[in-house]
């Protein structure tokens, strides 16, 4: 395996472009960023956002939210002492958890990959200083990262959608049927050739006369993870019923079959081209796991975030380590194969969260204000915000937004992020097209659109729109 830090975004050619020495960059030249390289790569900070973000802090999803759980985000993070090493910190008014207890997920690779795994130790110094997969942190990176992690999340965000749209350019093309779209999909993803990873991501769904121009991937994105995610498929377990999040499946050999290690590893390739592309998707992991694949403390804090009809107390983590230790160990070998671990760094859990997975409360007034509508619709638009925020379920909205934009999942931004397959802006359009008896609504989920026939009367396009979320599938047809 390639390591990912050795192949990403070679740049140095800007500094030296641009007057600077192999290290800076002349910071009247980019303005509002300055340069940070991480064995390589590339690193800009955005000194302000690029576009207005929704009130994270007040809209992640959170599970079983207190102001004492929500202040467990900050509890530990990377600092530096006197003589510049790295420690894990912990913060200012937060009880320490007392260190028998605090464990961090750290490298224990072989000379044999099928053994290599990830476990779990008493958290120390030393700890602090190294990746997951075991590579030092460059020492200089460290005050850097200190910096990032002081921003809110909207600068550190725009800082990774900076970092994300110098690295990765080209496609990697996945043609997969709908049959067949689990197992193909993590075949395909487990086969990308290292040389092809840093790339973005085009779908071909086989038979369907779609061609991807962002819906497609989308919606790919959607039904893949849905699929993975699924009980039956023996991967992943419902860590709390409460709130349906995830965690690893320590009888997935059993349960998935014997490919389950290598699955894992795709697993965590599609998660980390869904940063890559800009994809939320719908899924939640326990607080624990999300943890677990940014490296960061796990404490017994972190058991309220499990069922605790299963899991009474941290022996169960203790118990399951070497059990998920091989899977775990693929799950951010796949992710870090794509990303630097230094690119998620400078985010706590709760924002990784919220990078993969976006918001599913669906807020129909930020739909209705983001969205262009054609004067053809002017005298019956409002039934349509009608139906959809007043008759409709959440669920029906996600699956009206799923037709529409291919993705079920509102982005970070809300409906003012909305992209096309290039990444550029595209919002959500209303397009009136002439009604005749038996007239559907069509949609264009490339360019999140939906073409609208002018019902002459509210119930008619009530039963239209609730017709079009009852579809079993949503095959593209129409583009």
């Amino acid at each position: 395996m390639v390591d990912p830090k050795n192949r990403y975004y070679q740049h140095e050619c800007h500094n030296k472009t641009h007057g600077g020495t192999d290290n800076t960059m002349d910071a009247n030249h980019y303005g509002a960023y300055q340069l940070y390289v991480v064995s390589g790569l590339t690193l800009l900070r955005c000194a302000k956002p690029c576009f207005p973000m929704r009130n994270v802090d007040g809209c992640i999803p959170l599970h079983r939210q207190t102001l004492g759980v929500d202040a467990q985000r900050k509890q530990w993070t990377r600092d530096i002492d006197a003589v510049g090493e790295a420690y894990w910190n912990n913060a200012p008014g937060i009880p320490p958890t007392p260190s028998a207890i605090i464990y961090l997920v750290h490298s224990t690779r072989s000379s044999y990959a099928s053994t290599a795994a990830l476990a779990l130790s008493p958290l120390t110094a030393a700890s602090a200083s190294k990746t997951l997969l075991g590579d030092p942190i460059a020492s200089w990176w460290l005050p850097n990262l200190k910096t990032l992690r002081s921003y809110n999340f909207s600068i550190k965000y725009a800082w990774l959608l900076e970092q994300l749209s110098l690295v990765y350019t080209g496609h990697t093309k996945i043609e997969v049927r709908r049959a067949t779209l689990m197992p193909m999909s993590l075949k395909l993803l487990g086969e990308i050739k290292p040389d092809n990873l840093c790339t973005k991501t085009k779908v071909t769904l086989l038979g369907e006369s779609a061609v991807d121009a962002g819906g497609v991937s989308r919606e790919w994105y959607t039904l893949v993870t849905m699929a993975i995610f699924e009980t039956k498929e023996g991967l992943f377990m419902v860590a709390n019923k409460d709130d349906q999040s995830f965690f690893i499946n320590p009888n997935s050999e059993r349960d998935h079959g014997p490919n389950h290690l290598a699955d894992f590893q795709a697993v965590g390739r599609l998660l980390g081209r869904a940063i890559i592309d800009g994809q939320v998707l719908p899924f939640h992991f326990c607080v624990p796991l999300f943890k677990m694949l940014l490296g960061y403390p796990v404490s017994i804090e972190d058991v309220r975030y499990l069922d605790l009809t299963v899991y009474s107390n941290l022996t169960y983590i203790r118990d399951c380590d070497d059990r998920v230790a091989p899977q775990l160990q693929r799950l951010v070998q796949g992710l870090y194969d794509v990303l630097p671990q230094e690119l998620l760094m400078p985010f706590d859990y709760k924002e990784l969260e919220l990078i993969l997975c976006g918001f599913s409360e669906i807020d129909v007034g930020d739909w209705k204000r983001s969205t262009n509508v054609t004067q053809t619709l002017e005298d019956v638009v409002g039934w349509f915000w009608e139906v959809v925020e007043f008759d409709m379920t959440p669920s029906d909205r996600a699956k009206l937004l799923q037709f529409t934009t291919g993705s079920s999942r509102v982005p970070l931004q809300g409906f003012k992020g909305l992209t096309s397959y290039d990444g550029r802006l595209c919002p959500f359009n209303l397009y009136g097209i002439p009604y005749h008896v038996g007239a559907f609504p069509r949609g264009h989920s490339c360019f999140n659109r939906i073409d609208l026939p002018i019902y002459p009367s509210r119930e008619l396009m009530k039963d239209a729109l609730f017709a079009l979320v009852a579809m079993e599938s949503l095959e593209f047809t129409i583009v």
